[in-house]
């Protein structure tokens, strides 16, 4: 985690704070699920 916060400048706070957040938004609990759940909603490609 604290390799993404260095790349985007951000802390790594900063980085579980959004990660939470993204969770939530998408309704998982894991990095994989939201990956899927992304997919699923079209939000990647």
């Amino acid at each position: 985690m604290i390799n993404c916060a260095r790349a985007l400048e951000m802390t790594e706070h900063t980085v579980k704070f959004h990660l939470k957040n993204i969770f939530a938004k998408l309704g998982v609990d894991k990095r994989t699920k939201a990956i899927v759940a992304a997919r699923q909603k079209g939000l990647l490609y």
